[in-house]
């Protein structure tokens, strides 16, 4: 048997729930390693970007979000490999400003 539902309870339920249909092509992050990321102290710039967590793809753009504030430069630090790094603090910081809002 077959189920119909009443489309304007659901357009109604959506846009009381701020929730939109969108193409799967237009999904920006579909399941993120936010869970590897939490447990580490520090990330390179690297890592952040392969774990596509946040809506930048580029080295470029994360040196614009530091100079920007967005990511705090205090945090930023070039770690015993060498690599710029960026604190796991930080990282957590961000991830509850892109997951919990």
């Amino acid at each position: 048997m077959c189920e119909y539902i009443n489309i304007s309870e659901f357009i109604d339920y959506l846009k009381q729930n701020e929730l939109v249909i969108v193409d799967k092509k237009l999904v920006q992050f579909e399941q993120p390693d936010i869970k590897g990321l939490l447990i580490k102290r520090s990330v390179t710039f690297k890592e952040l970007l392969n774990a596509n967590i946040l809506p930048i793809k580029s080295r470029q753009s994360l040196v614009n979000w530091i100079n920007k504030g967005i990511i705090r430069e205090e945090t930023v630090f070039i770690g015993k490999d060498g690599k710029k790094r960026i604190a796991g603090t930080e990282i957590k910081r961000l991830i509850k400003t892109y997951y919990e809002n």
